[in-house]
């Protein structure tokens, strides 16, 4: 599954500060979003095997301006996050991403858009994506009951699920 928006987007400097702050609650007032905890990306993490992962892909919307110029990179930033279960004395699972090890920063690389988005079916891959953020889901394991086309079984079980969504979300179908 691929989740995308087209909200502010973040540069790769900022991403260790809010997609990877796992545990922070800078979101905790704010009452429409997923991860009160910074866990609005790691989430979904408890409904996959325990290997999985997810890759991060997020740009800056250009059109924002910050008043102290830090996020003036206009880079994608892409991160790759994987879920580590317990080991030896650890008592909880952990998640590691994906990081430049010179800068401690996730790598980045320049592009005015990327074709990442679903077209017409079945094109998968199509529309470009000038900002904002991308998540791939790897071996995400769906409800039995909710495997057939997803804008039927998911779609209404959703609607069942989050009622009032201060933001709309669509849903496409491009699997043959």
């Amino acid at each position: 599954y691929t989740i995308f928006d087209f909200g502010e987007g973040q540069t790769p400097e900022m991403i260790p500060k809010t997609f990877m702050s796992i545990g922070a609650s800078n979101k905790i007032r704010i009452p429409f979003v997923q991860g009160k905890f910074n866990m609005g990306g790691t989430g979904v993490f408890r409904f996959c095997p325990k290997d999985a992962c997810q890759l991060l892909l997020t740009k800056r919307n250009p059109e924002i301006n910050n008043e102290n110029k830090s996020d003036v990179n206009n880079s994608w930033g892409f991160s790759v996050v994987r879920k580590i279960a317990p080991q030896g004395n650890m008592r909880s699972s952990k998640y590691v991403y994906l990081v430049n090890p010179e800068t401690n920063i996730p790598y980045s690389f320049e592009a005015e858009k990327l074709f990442v988005l679903p077209g017409a079916f079945p094109e998968k891959f199509s529309r470009p994506m000038a900002y904002g953020s991308l998540i791939k889901l790897y071996e995400y394991q769906l409800e039995t009951r909710n495997r057939t086309n997803i804008t039927l079984d998911l779609y209404n079980r959703l609607s069942l699920l989050m009622p009032s969504l201060a933001l709309p979300i669509r849903l496409y179908e491009r699997r043959t």
